[in-house]
């Protein structure tokens, strides 16, 4: 019998497959959404500008994600910018297909609940974070977060895949660019991480955790 991971795949490899380089913009605000796309590979990020035209990011889809379905289930207009941060390989399906699709496979419905789930839980956590924690617990948080979600151990350490710049990081966690470069270079004189050509290697997540106050809870 099929997993639920193989019968994503293998509807959306019903469509045609796409390719996109980084930076390339998939939706923009106010776009109606027609329709779904099934990450194969590669990183997308979601994001919004503010008042002052500074870039938030909202959420980073890796592979097997399928978006956007929180907008495409509620029908609001969408804000947000939909945008490669990686060359991305990905498949588009017709909204009304996708949606007939999860309503016949309950076991596809209950993953796409569970993701949903967790995504509004980590959101939360994050709006907790950004009312309440200075820098050092801000970035901290974000650092488990990417390791936890992105990371992969090498020896010990744990390497972040996605390439961040200061200015990525400082989008995520809702403070200037400056103030994230400060922090960063206190936690590599701190020995936590080490930071080369915008690459984020962990050297002590127990202590970034640690800092972050995540030992209750996690993104």
């Amino acid at each position: 019998m099929m997993d639920t991971k193989g019968k994503l795949e293998s509807f959306f490899a019903t469509f045609a497959p796409l390719k996109y380089g980084r930076n390339a913009t998939l939706i923009k605000p106010q776009d109606f959404i027609s329709h779904i796309f099934y990450l194969e590979s590669g990183y997308v990020r979601q994001y919004i500008l503010s008042r002052e035209g500074e870039e938030i990011t909202i959420h980073i889809f890796r592979p097997t994600s399928f978006f956007p379905m929180m907008l495409a289930l509620s029908g609001t207009i969408n804000k947000y910018y939909f945008e490669a941060m990686t060359s991305v390989s990905l498949y588009k399906a017709p909204r009304d297909k996708v949606i007939e699709f999860i309503k016949n496979n309950p076991d596809v419905n209950l993953e796409l609940s569970r993701r949903l789930s967790q995504g509004i839980a980590g959101l939360l956590v994050r709006i907790e974070n950004l009312i309440f924690d200075d820098v050092e617990k801000k970035l901290a948080s974000l650092l488990f977060y990417l390791g936890e979600h992105f990371g992969e151990e090498r020896a010990g350490k744990v390497v972040i895949k996605l390439r961040l710049t200061h200015k990525d990081i400082a989008t995520w966690v809702g403070t200037s660019r400056e103030s994230v470069s400060r922090q960063m270079k206190q936690f590599e004189n701190d020995k936590l991480l080490s930071y080369k050509n915008s690459e984020i290697v962990l050297r002590d997540i127990s202590k970034i955790k640690e800092i972050a106050s995540l030992s209750k809870f996690q993104l």
